[in-house]
């Protein structure tokens, strides 16, 4: 993820370094820092120019990650006030201290960490395996496209399934926020609010793709909802690259080829997620026994 700093009172130095040790630690990128220098943590948070400038730039970013939350606030009510606030906005809050919370916000009982967390888990159950000939061999968290095929363009994929050949089966971006609401109308509304999520995992698949590397299938899931989809043998003609470099991952899609195209004619599978052996099982069956009978090629 992308995140925005903050430190304050005692010690920013360390706070600082606390903050990128644990973002390297966790594959997260830090976009900049801001700091309230002599500036009174008793102050509402809205208060200090420092945090100010974290909340102005927020949109631009996944979250805010601080050393420890009452860098915050020192008020519990100032504090739930900010994390209504960011989650509101479908953004986390990362504590350093208290990675045990993993990341806090609203919308959601768990935050994206968790859920990218126990699907890698339930994953990784299955190496070794082989489903329609084809074999797990590896799940990796935070894939690292730069290192694995020297792209230059630093992207990490949140989940990747690799098959025999050791290049991923699967890319699956985890999102928050981004609920469906009503049956009748889940598809295109979890679709919709996941476009950011949609258009990274789709950018990933083509930058691997200009590098000689197909990846045949991405998903995107969040706690309640999974969406899967086959990707286009060319889907680098199809993704806007001045988006992809500039990480405006909702812009690589056209509206009209998400809606013309792949969910009509590539998108496999789009249902309530169940964290278990069964529902992942299932979901690999399935992307196999399509990728040994065409690469993924669209359904008909």
């Amino acid at each position: 993820m992308r995140l925005v700093g903050y430190v304050g009172g005692e010690d920013p130095y360390g706070q600082r370094l606390a903050i990128y040790e644990f973002c390297a630690k966790h594959g997260h990128q830090v976009v900049g820092i801001y700091e309230d220098k002599g500036v009174s943590g008793a102050l509402p948070p809205r208060g200090r120019p420092g945090f100010s400038k974290v909340l102005e730039v927020l949109d631009q970013v996944d979250g805010v990650i601080v050393y420890s939350l009452d860098r915050i606030a020192r008020s519990l009510t100032e504090l739930v006030d900010v994390v209504r606030e960011v989650g509101n906005k479908g953004k986390v809050i990362i504590s350093v201290r208290e990675d045990w919370l993993q990341q806090i916000g609203v919308g959601s009982t768990w935050g994206s960490g968790r859920v990218e967390k126990r699907i890698a888990e339930l994953l990784r159950g299955f190496v070794g395996r082989k489903f329609n000939g084809v074999t797990v061999v590896g799940v990796v968290r935070q894939y690292e496209v730069v290192r694995q095929y020297n792209t230059g363009l630093g992207r990490r994929a949140d989940i990747a399934v690799l098959k025999d050949d050791g290049t991923p089966l699967l890319l699956v971006e985890v999102e928050r926020g981004c609920e469906a609401g009503p049956w009748w109308v889940a598809e295109r509304r979890f679709l919709d609010k996941c476009r950011e999520g949609l258009g990274q995992v789709f950018s990933y698949a083509a930058i691997l793709k200009r590098n000689g590397v197909y990846v045949p299938f991405v998903a995107v899931a969040t706690q309640g909802r999974i969406a899967v989809f086959a990707v286009p043998e060319d889907v680098e003609e199809h993704v806007d690259w001045g988006a992809v470099r500039a990480r405006e991952y909702a812009h690589v899609l056209p509206d009209d080829y998400v809606d013309g195209v792949l969910r009509r004619q590539y998108l496999i599978l789009h249902r309530e997620m169940e964290f278990t052996e069964e529902f992942f099982a299932e979901i690999l069956e399935a992307l196999t026994r399509i990728y040994v009978k065409g690469y993924g090629q669209k359904r008909h």
